[in-house]
């Protein structure tokens, strides 16, 4: 009896040890188990963060790319910019040089007309004078009819001339007028603008200063303007 209760023992120790080995075992494999998975899982961790990296050293060397590119465009647009500026500041060079030249040859016509009105007036004092003279024996008509034609051909170049000055004023006189203009009405129209008074006007023409009152009045109904109107105003600012 005391036997069999030794080798009750003895199996249940050997029992106890058993189960022990096996729950020693079972702890070891378990641990191995979260160990690997650790492991694993650390890997993984290291793996991603490896990839993160790469990615962002691609990334930053694209953005060095893209920030490369973004400085030669912005240097190229300097460049163009610097070029363009210098072609347009050439542009007003030249431009200024032939507005100067313009300018001069404006000054240079108005100056010629205005000689050539000047001219005119001394002409037609000339055939006052003539004409206060008709009483005289031995006066020469044809040299007085040549003169009156002078004085239309000397016209026709200082229309000429203020054609050069202001190409569309003639244009511009039968554009305004309602009433077909005649060669009489624009060479009326032309002292007027040249500011030139009745009563230069009346000895440039040979004629007496009323009548010049009556044509301006005519020529305000050929353009339409009223009573008090000013017909020399108006020729004036017509271009």
């Amino acid at each position: 009896m005391p036997l069999t209760n030794l080798t009750l023992l003895l199996i249940a120790l050997y029992g106890g040890i058993a189960i022990l080995t096996i729950l020693g075992v079972a702890f070891l494999i378990r641990s191995f188990y979260y160990s690997k998975k650790y492991v694993e899982q650390k890997e993984r961790r290291l793996l991603q963060e490896k990839e993160t990296a790469r990615l962002q050293i691609i990334l930053l060397e694209k953005n060095n790319h893209n920030l490369s590119h973004d400085l030669d465009q912005a240097e190229l647009r300097s460049r163009l910019y610097e070029e363009q500026t210098a072609a347009q500041a050439e542009k007003i060079f030249v431009l200024e040089e032939e507005t100067a030249r313009v300018t001069a040859r404006l000054e240079q016509l108005q100056k010629e007309v205005m000689a050539s009105a000047l001219q005119l007036e001394r002409k037609n004092d000339i055939l006052q004078a003539l004409r206060e003279k008709l009483h005289q024996p031995g006066l020469n008509m044809d040299k007085l009819i040549h003169k009156e034609q002078q004085v239309d051909d000397d016209f026709k170049e200082y229309r000429a001339s203020l054609k050069n000055i202001h190409p569309g004023f003639y244009t511009s006189l039968h554009e305004k007028a309602v009433q077909k203009l005649t060669p009489l009405d624009e060479k009326y129209c032309a002292l007027i603008y040249m500011k030139l008074s009745n009563k230069q006007i009346a000895s440039l023409l040979n004629i007496e200063p009323r009548s010049i009152q009556m044509t301006k009045y005519r020529l305000k109904q050929k353009f339409g303007l009223g009573k008090d109107d000013s017909l020399d105003v108006y020729i004036r600012q017509i271009i």
